[in-house]
């Protein structure tokens, strides 16, 4: 079901103390997901290129990019939590160029990477911004490059039903919201959310930001997503000029 009205996510990490969220989350993350953790990474090492530049959005405190390790391509991270990225830089070193930036405005020039992952259902956390954040994705792939994605189908919701329990009562988190709590979105008390995704809902998504998606289903928790910017013709939204580039290497 598609919620009554947007849904609003920027403020919730915006009000600080989001790296202690997220850490919360990752203590309290039930078997089920767990287990999807691995398959993420399995998905991402198989596609990820061996050389070049990639990056992660939403890139937390560190944990996925640190498992990448330093071989082969180049790996950026951005994250809107700014304590996240604080504690990404003295986790990875200086080798890891970070920034703190929003998904939907990415600080990268047009064409600077060869691929870009999203994973852990980050995603289904942009609320109203998650459009555009596949706008500018795909913006900063170079033509050929690679998009991955990584969302909770929504055959997931039980499993993350009983994850957001565990969390009630978290100061950050609050309670579920159930007034604007809608099929697959999920919404909190402090305006924390997060999504699971139809297959065909997904695949136009990123349709709409000029790429050619396979997803891949691993059910009941996640669907992979690989899609390619195509070398030339419209990208839809994510086709306006980018920023100067901001990182901290």
């Amino acid at each position: 079901m598609v919620p009554d009205r947007p849904v609003s996510t920027v403020e919730f990490w915006r009000r600080g103390r989001g790296e202690e969220f997220l850490a919360a989350c990752y203590e309290t993350t039930p078997e089920a997901i767990l287990r999807s953790f691995d398959v993420e990474e399995a998905f991402v090492r198989e596609k990820l290129p061996s050389s070049g530049r990639v990056l992660e959005v939403g890139c937390g405190s560190g944990r996925f990019l640190a498992r990448l390790g330093k071989q082969g391509a180049r790996r950026f991270g951005c994250d809107l939590v700014e304590g996240a990225v604080h504690r990404a830089r003295a986790l990875l070193g200086a080798g890891f160029p970070l920034c703190a930036a929003d998904a939907s405005a990415l600080p990268y020039e047009e064409g600077s990477f060869d691929a870009v992952f999203c994973i852990q259902a980050s995603l289904g956390n942009f609320g109203d911004k998650k459009e555009a954040a596949v706008g500018e994705m795909a913006r900063v792939l170079r033509p050929g490059g690679v998009l991955l994605l990584t969302v909770y189908a929504e055959s997931a919701l039980p499993d993350r039903l009983e994850w957001y329990r565990r969390l009630e009562g978290n100061e950050r988190f609050g309670r579920i919201d159930p007034e604007r709590t809608r099929g697959s979105l999920v919404v909190t008390t402090t305006g924390w959310a997060s999504e699971g995704f139809e297959k065909g809902r997904l695949e136009s998504l990123v349709r709409r930001a000029g790429l050619e998606p396979r997803i891949e289903s691993r059910e009941p928790i996640l669907h992979l997503v690989s899609a390619e910017r195509r070398a030339t013709g419209s990208r839809g939204s994510s086709s306006r000029r980018g920023r100067a580039a901001r990182s901290s290497g």
